[in-house]
């Protein structure tokens, strides 16, 4: 399932150089940031365009802090009650192709199934209304 949709309050810190360049699925080609890296993401808020019709609420995080993968997902659909929360962040990722852009891997617990999420998030400046989120899920 893929949902996307525009968001605000979306910032990306980052101090790192790039390295090496792989793809996540079959997305644009990433580059994961080297260990001694020190870059994250926070984002939250609500958004329209679900699969329901509906409005949706999320929280996400994602990065490299002290050198370990570090976040958090939380994300709500009020149509259909579909909750997806984050248990294990699972890859942190650099845009090749748009430095405003991170993709966060997870496991997830889906309606309370395990599963996985994909996330990918742009901060494209302030004030944050130009800031996108989209999430591929595994069911």
């Amino acid at each position: 399932m893929k949902i996307v949709s525009a968001i605000k309050n979306i910032s990306v810190l980052s101090v790192c150089l790039l390295g090496l360049t792989a793809k996540v699925n079959s997305g644009p080609p990433v580059t994961p940031p080297p260990p001694e890296c020190e870059d994250f993401l926070t984002g939250g808020g609500w958004i329209t365009g679900t699969p329901s019709g509906e409005f949706a609420n999320f929280g996400v995080g994602g990065g490299v802090k002290n050198g370990e993968l570090w976040g958090h997902l939380n994300y709500i659909d009020h149509a259909t009650g579909m909750h997806v929360k984050a248990t294990e962040v699972t890859g942190y990722f650099f845009v090749d192709d748009d430095p405003n852009c991170r993709i966060i891997t997870y496991n997830v617990e889906i309606d309370g199934a395990p599963g996985t999420a994909e996330v990918l998030v742009c901060d494209n400046g302030e004030p944050g209304r130009d800031d996108t989120f989209t999430i591929f899920l595994s069911n």
